[in-house]
């Protein structure tokens, strides 16, 4: 992103900040500052806005071509991983507030939503659905949320924004079925554990 930061109304460094913070597609990607003053002081707020690099006006394109092939190098070209199933921590914090017969009831719908509600987004996915895919993605990722269930949670938001900015949908139908099967399957294994050493350790 070439980002003016002399705009009028909302200036560069607020733009930025906004992106940067928003949590959005474009929250990682490279921000260069295009400005006239690239004084000392300026360059460290600069750095705090989040602006990857920075160009002084009148702009050389040869330089503006330099500095996108010196950022577009060291940009990862993999993936970052992915995140965890479950966030064990967040289950426990939550054991400890409402208590563990709570924390199985909530294990328990979202076991349930996880029989249905990715299947229903992945055929929304298929037939191109953007309007109804949107919706359930950001009602599956509350629910996900919700019990630590990060890679669903995960799946789901990139989803929703991919549906809102008419990104490419179709290599997540099958990324989120994975995701769903194996977050569905932790699940019955720490509710039976969970159940084991509620009973003293005792196998009905």
């Amino acid at each position: 992103i070439l980002m003016d930061m002399q705009m009028p109304e909302l200036d560069g460094l607020s733009a930025t900040r906004a992106i940067r913070e928003g949590g959005g597609p474009n929250a990682a990607t490279p921000i260069i500052a295009l400005t006239a003053d690239a004084a000392i002081e300026r360059r460290a707020l600069y750095d705090n806005a989040g602006l990857t690099d920075l160009l002084t006006k009148p702009i050389d394109s040869a330089a503006l071509i330099d500095r996108l092939r010196r950022i577009g190098a060291r940009r990862p070209s993999a993936e970052p991983p992915a995140p965890p199933l479950l966030d064990t921590g967040k289950l426990a914090d939550l054991e400890a507030t409402i208590g563990r017969a709570n924390v199985d009831r909530l294990l328990a719908m979202m076991a349930d939503e996880l029989a249905h509600a990715p299947a229903a987004i992945a055929r929304l996915i298929e037939i191109d659905d953007r309007d109804a895919a949107a919706p359930a993605a950001h009602a599956l990722k509350g629910a996900a949320l919700n019990v630590g269930a990060t890679r669903i949670a995960d799946l789901a938001r990139r989803i929703e924004q991919a549906c809102e900015a008419g990104e490419p949908l179709e290599s997540f139908g099958p990324m989120l079925l994975a995701a769903a099967d194996s977050t569905a399957g932790m699940i019955a294994e720490r509710r039976q554990s969970n159940a084991i050493s509620g009973s003293g350790g005792v196998r009905a």
